[in-house]
């Protein structure tokens, strides 16, 4: 019985582990999508006044 124990939870650590490393890739992915959205938006700021003055 122990050792079903300890077999599970190495497992739950595991998953544990896995869904952090998702939520962190999510981030990551998000935070860059973010930033590429930001940039665009400086950029389209900047042509408008360069065309306006």
């Amino acid at each position: 019985m122990n050792n079903e124990i300890e077999i599970y939870k190495g497992l739950l650590t595991n998953i544990k582990n896995r869904v952090r490393q998702g939520q962190l890739k999510v981030n990551l992915a998000t935070n860059a999508e973010l930033l590429a959205t930001y940039w665009d938006i400086g950029r389209m700021i900047h042509y408008q006044q360069q065309q306006k003055g």
